[in-house]
């Protein structure tokens, strides 16, 4: 296997990196031939560590999503662990260097030294939160570093402030804290508090008073649950009101009824999914589609209701004979 000694690293990397070799020349024959940095897979760049024992720790978005999946204990220990090697090293031998100053001095040396002119730290932290303003024109949710953070259904499309730190979320109206949330370094991750969401199906259930949403909820009570799970899953309740509507036109009441309840034991809330499943029970009963008859250029009868009536009551027009009784 190729060796490779510290002048020779030294040389390739001079002109490049513009290094200078202050001191300890006379290890640069000294080669390098470690197992841990030849043959690792526990670091992205342990090739560039032949200096130190150690290898550089580096934490992508591989890492960083492994380490979110951990419980926070687990997550703490493993983290200590990082840190603890990296003060071990730190003590063993970075501060027993030669100074570059003064080389009959070892860096920790001239650190305790330099350690009682220092100035002490200050009594208060420095605030490195992120603050930023936020706003949601339409949903309980703000969009922040690529996840979706919830917030009360009250402070919809008023401005707010948006407070981020390393560990928290916190969101503002005003002065006042309204949201908190564990910050997620995800992407696409959806952040919420249960409050927020039965607010905001508090205010659902109470806008399903509407004629429609009667009409609905009076021929097929189970709709209510039905729209609750499809809120669940991202979807709009008003645009699901509308359409099971158009089908409880199509296929009658107890025919929706049994396709939602098959939709949510198959933990699919959606219109398409009950839409399919009428379709195919439709099929599979060998009954024809209804035609539906497009109402969109007369919006005004589209809440139209005529009452049925038995169709035997109109053989009498085709009868002349009931017609002259009536005339005589």
């Amino acid at each position: 296997m190729p060796q490779l000694s510290i002048a020779r690293l030294f040389e390739d990397n001079e002109a490049k990196l513009k290094l200078a070799w202050i001191a300890g020349e006379d290890g640069g024959a000294k080669e390098l031939d470690s197992e841990l940095t030849r043959d690792s897979s526990r670091g992205l760049i342990g090739h560039l560590n032949f200096i130190h024992p150690n290898l550089i720790q580096v934490l992508g978005l591989s890492e960083a999503d492994y380490l979110n999946g951990l419980d926070p204990e687990h997550c703490g220990r493993m983290l200590a662990q990082v840190a603890t090697g990296d003060l071990a090293w730190r003590d063993a031998v970075a501060l027993q260097r030669r100074w570059p100053g003064d080389e009959r001095k070892t860096v920790a040396e001239a650190f305790a030294e330099e350690q009682p002119f220092l100035l002490p730290l200050p009594q208060n932290r420095f605030d490195t939160d992120l603050m930023v303003p936020a706003s949601s024109s339409k949903t309980i949710y703000l969009r922040f570093d690529r996840n979706d953070y919830s917030i009360p259904p009250s402070a919809v499309g008023k401005a707010l402030t948006l407070i981020a730190s390393p560990d928290l979320v916190r969101i503002l109206l005003g002065k006042d804290e309204i949201a908190r949330h564990r910050r997620s370094w995800d992407r696409g991750r959806r952040v919420e508090d249960p409050a927020h969401i039965e607010a905001l199906l508090a205010i659902k259930r109470r806008a399903r008073g509407s004629v429609a949403s009667a009409r609905l909820l009076g021929a097929v009570p189970e709709a209510e649950r039905f729209l609750e799970a499809a809120f669940h899953k991202g979807e709009s309740v008003a645009q699901h009101t509308d359409k099971l509507l158009r089908l409880l036109d199509d296929y009658g009441a107890a025919e929706l009824r049994a396709a939602m309840q098959e939709a949510l034991r198959n933990d699919t809330p959606r219109i398409g999914s009950v839409a399919y499943l009428l379709n195919k029970h439709r099929r599979a009963s060998r009954r024809p589609a209804e035609i539906r008859v497009e109402m969109t250029r007369r919006p005004d009868l589209e809440q139209l209701y005529i009452t049925p009536h038995d169709s035997n009551t109109y053989d009498q027009l085709a009868d002349p004979g009931a017609h002259d009784d009536d005339h005589d």
